[in-house]
């Protein structure tokens, strides 16, 4: 970059860099020496178009020459926005690789790097000439995918709209037919409706979506009224359960056959099939159409804080208890001398501390996991209470699949046994996650083989993990095990336990340390791939199969339209101190103003721009005089210096103490004599006095003697200042006068006004004493004193002792 700096005729030069076209090499079409990729890419980002064709020319292969990153011509051409390069390379290119070449980095073809760069018009090019959209970089991301794909800034789920996809066989995705999604999809009712979601739960046979208002909204198979509805109906779109429209439900859980509400108010409500006593309702229902409230007495007031559902079971937690009804086939936490538990009972093996406090509570369809707030975590499994780690204090989110039911509590349903591999998925705040297995009894680190990701929502389905990274993208996968050795005495304890019925917590799981972690032996293996379309998630969630799934995505404009912290002008404090700033001894002002005995240090340019009687003079004096010391200019003696300074700290600031609206700072005791105002002149050297017409003489003095006083008999200051406004000609300052008035000295307002300070560049080119030149050989000719007063490198710069006193004129 060249910087050329000129004060006031005398032009200074700097250069920071000079770029010099590298020495001529030979080569032949072989070549793929580094050395030369690496000089032809820095043509590319310096030379202009003419000089890029030469000097690339004299590589003779320099089409397919690739740099230590693999990045061709057409990388960088692509990448700088060189359009007439990328055309120019396109033509001599006769093989569809080149042009999809991709870099070592990041993957990157040459449409990746235009895109990600924003170079529309170079991406249109690649397009035109047969560019692949469709090819994936190091982190799955197509070139498309880069236009839409932002880092997460919003973490707020207000505005965030419902995404479904998977085999929808039972008509749980919320469309409007019935056909499968591969990939995610709106649901178009609540987008078309501006329904914003803010939690979505998902199970075989139906799907509940709630509001950010409290509103729930189900679609799926209707019969047994596990939708709420008033009819049984299968409905395919979501609808709302208007029973309970007057309610702000604040969450929802679904099992296979039964729908449970948690409102804002603390009550429980539940409808559904209720075989296995999982609605909570006494006497016990067949089946409650519409949604009913449970009886929470036994709660005693207590705040709910969450609700979970199985398919033959419901739990609710407080911050002291965990309570559970439903069939008790080993999942409940409750001894097995009893089938069913109809109403809420408090899991009493969860309470052997005084100080246990619930931090959170998942379940399947066998399994419920209850998380403490010391960082326990406790499995209700085959009638046990198994504690498999403890005083984990980072954890953030904790999921459950499978696990295994009493078969002869569900003989009726299942004719053979069932047992699903026990999962359990934990989340650390770190963005880690942890994975415990039933056949591997052992907390492990999972690794990912897409590399390191920082995960923030997990959802777990009976043969899927279905993640959110930081950033808003999605992945599902699957999760490796290995079966590790159990001790014989563990198997026998564990057996013996079983066998007895009884319903006891176990301490003697393993479990997680710090060096565990740091062991390769307890990490395992996920195999990830990316979901696409997915790139703003807050929340995803899966069905116990793990075949249908639904995302939160905010909408792509939130971060767009959220009104942006935007620092207020500082300009007016800026010129405020540069004309405080200003005296007589420093290089930067170039003319004195003297009202009597009083002097002013000023800058001509800001007089010039906002008077028009100072732009008469100082253009007047730029014509006649030689000097290129400050000149000075005298003015009536008669002018009161108080009133002036007001005049010139508006001139510099658009704004002073007489017009600042509140009580008076300053009252004008000097008395207005009737007189006509000489005119002002130059003085040192200047000596003449500039005339004037009659009539101007005529029209100074009736301003004098209209001179008005207030009502104590003192002489307005505001007056002052209007009549002193209008002979310099500052008509900003008449104009906000004239809105003003002063009552039991106060200024106010008449009419509210809005103006803000402004000076345009291209104004006075005449009073131009800086010259800058960029390195693209671009001048730019400004005005000091702005640069000074708004920029602390030019203030240091032009200010300082380096910048040479100017004797000579410059030359225009």
């Amino acid at each position: 970059m060249e910087t050329t700096i000129s004060n006031i005729g005398c032009r200074r030069k700097y250069r920071i860099y000079d770029y010099e076209m590298m020495d001529k090499f030979d080569c032949d079409q072989r070549c793929c020496s580094k050395q030369h990729a690496l000089q032809l890419l820095s043509a590319v980002t310096k030379g202009t178009t003419a000089q890029i064709k030469a000097y690339i020319a004299r590589c003779h292969n320099c089409l397919t020459n690739k740099d230590q990153f693999d990045r061709t011509l057409l990388h960088l051409a692509s990448s700088t926005g060189k359009v007439k390069i990328v055309e120019w390379l396109l033509e001599q290119i006769d093989r569809q690789s080149n042009i999809d070449d991709r870099d070592l980095e990041s993957g990157w073809t040459a449409l990746h790097r235009a895109l990600f760069y924003g170079q529309l018009h170079c991406a249109h090019t690649l397009i035109s000439h047969g560019a692949s959209l469709s090819l994936l970089d190091h982190e799955g991301l197509t070139p498309l995918d880069l236009v839409v794909y932002a880092p997460q800034k919003s973490t707020d789920r207000v505005f965030c709209n419902a995404y479904t996809w998977g085999d929808n066989v039972n008509f749980t995705l919320g469309h409007n037919s019935e056909s499968e999604r591969p990939a995610p999809e709106p649901v178009e009712y609540l987008r078309k409706n501006n329904i914003f979601i803010k939690q979505v739960v998902m199970s075989k046979f139906h799907t509940a979506f709630v509001s950010i208002s409290g509103q729930v909204y189900t679609c799926g198979h209707g019969p047994g009224g596990r939708l709420g509805h008033h009819t049984q109906e299968t409905t395919l779109e979501p609808t709302l359960v208007e029973s309970l429209s007057s309610q702000v439900c604040i969450q929802v859980a679904v099992g296979r056959d039964h729908t449970v509400f948690l409102s804002e108010d603390n009550m429980l409500y539940s409808c559904g099939l209720n075989h296995s006593k999982q609605l909570g309702h006494n006497p016990p229902p067949d089946q409650c159409i519409l949604p009913k409230q449970v009886n929470t007495k036994s709660l005693k007031n207590k705040k709910i804080l969450g609700i979970c559902a199985g398919r033959f079971h419901s739990v609710i937690y407080t911050h002291q208890a965990v309570l559970t009804f439903g069939l008790n086939a080993g999942q409940l936490g409750h001894q097995k001398n009893t089938r069913y538990v109809c109403t809420m009972k408090e899991v009493t093996t969860l309470n052997h501390h005084s100080t246990f406090m619930v931090k959170s509570v998942v379940c399947s369809d066998a399994v419920t996991v209850c998380v403490n707030t010391i960082g326990d975590i406790y499995v209700l499994h085959e009638y046990q209470c198994k504690k498999i780690t403890a005083r984990w204090t980072d954890i953030k989110c904790i999921q459950v699949s499978g696990g295994c039911l009493d078969h002869d509590m569900v003989e009726d349903v299942f004719s053979t046994k069932i047992a699903d591999e026990l999962t359990i998925a934990v989340l650390s705040s770190d963005g880690k996650v942890f994975t415990w297995h039933g056949s591997c009894p052992v907390l492990k680190h999972c690794l990912w083989s897409n590399g390191q990701l920082i995960i923030s929502e997990i959802a777990l389905g009976s043969s899927t993990l279905a993640l959110l990274t930081s950033q808003g993208q999605a992945f599902r996968g699957s999760i490796s095990t290995k079966k590790a050795p159990v001790s014989k005495q563990s198997t026998i304890v564990h057996q013996s336990r079983k066998e007895s019925g009884s319903f006891s917590v176990s301490d003697d799981f393993p479990t997680i340390t710090l060096q565990d972690l740091l062991d390769r032996h307890d990490t395992q293996q996920a195999y990830l791939e990316p979901i696409a379309n997915v790139y703003r998630a807050v929340q995803i969630s899966v069905d116990n199969k793990g075949q249908n799934f639904s995302v939160l995505q905010y909408q792509p404009q939130t971060d767009l339209t959220e009104i942006p912290e935007v620092v207020s002008s500082q300009m007016c404090q800026q010129f405020t101190a540069l004309f405080k700033g200003t005296s007589e001894d420093d290089n930067l002002h170039d003319l004195v103003i003297q009202v009597d005995r009083a002097c002013f240090a000023v800058h001509k340019y800001i007089l010039a721009s906002r008077s028009e009687y100072f732009r008469n003079h100082i253009l007047e004096i730029e014509k006649n005089t030689d000097r290129v010391s400050p000149c000075i200019l005298k003015l009536d003696k008669d002018i009161d210096v108080d009133i002036f300074k007001q005049l010139l700290t508006f001139i510099y600031t658009d704004t002073c103490d007489l017009i600042t609206i509140g009580a008076l700072q300053k009252q004008i005791s000097k008395k207005c004599e009737d007189c006509d105002r000489p005119n002002a002149y130059n003085g040192t050297n200047v000596g003449q006095t500039i005339k004037v017409s009659t009539f101007a003489r005529r029209k100074r003095k009736e301003l004098s003697e209209n001179k008005k006083k207030d009502s104590s008999g003192a002489i307005c200051p505001l007056k002052c200042l209007t009549d002193l406004a209008r002979q310099f000609g500052v008509e900003s300052l008449s104009k906000r006068l004239e809105m003003l008035k002063i009552d039991k000295a106060v200024v106010m307002y008449k009419n509210n006004v809005n103006v803000k300070l402004s000076f345009k560049i291209e104004n006075l080119q005449e009073l131009y004493d800086v010259c800058i030149r960029s390195d693209d050989d671009v001048t730019m000719w400004c005005h000091k004193c702005v640069l000074v007063a708004r920029v602390e490198y030019f203030q240091r710069m032009l200010t300082s002792d380096w910048v040479e006193h100017v004797t000579t004129l410059r030359q225009q």
